[in-house]
């Protein structure tokens, strides 16, 4: 035995996958490898349905899948020609939570539940991500999916 205390995934800790995610999350660890895919890209729907999000070369990807992928509050407050509208630096980020505030960051959790191949771009995977927002140590009431 090591002796190294075994680190649980943000996902276990704060118990935020099904049984089924669970089992998707490990089939979807197989499709990537056997595959050969290169990149998986993270996305959520803002407010409009324009899905936004990063792109991770597939081994870092697989290494965030159960502990997220930090992105920036403002990408929660854009507007349909992708200019942030509401004031990220004042009181509250214009979102009335402190949370949100100075253009903070948050947490995107993938949902292995909710992928797809993109066909057009080749050797890509998708997630569609709830993306809640979780600030220190506890997890603010924001979601993309309601």
């Amino acid at each position: 035995m090591s002796g190294k205390a075994s680190a649980l995934s943000f996902v276990a800790r704060h118990r935020l996958w099904s049984e089924e995610q669970n089992e998707a999350a490990v089939r979807l660890r197989r499709i990537v490898e056997e595959q050969g895919l290169d990149t998986i890209r993270f996305s959520f729907p803002d407010q409009h349905g324009i899905l936004r999000g990063k792109t991770l070369v597939a081994e870092e990807a697989l290494r965030i899948l159960e502990n997220g992928c930090t992105i920036t509050t403002t990408m929660l407050a854009k507007d349909t020609s992708h200019r942030t509208v509401f004031p990220v630096f004042t009181a509250g980020g214009g979102f009335g939570m402190t949370e949100m505030q100075g253009a903070a960051d948050v947490l995107m959790i993938p949902d292995p539940c909710c992928h797809g191949r993109q066909r057009p771009v080749g050797y890509c995977a998708m997630f569609i991500s709830p993306t809640a927002v979780r600030c220190r140590s506890r997890r603010a009431g924001f979601t993309s999916r309601s």
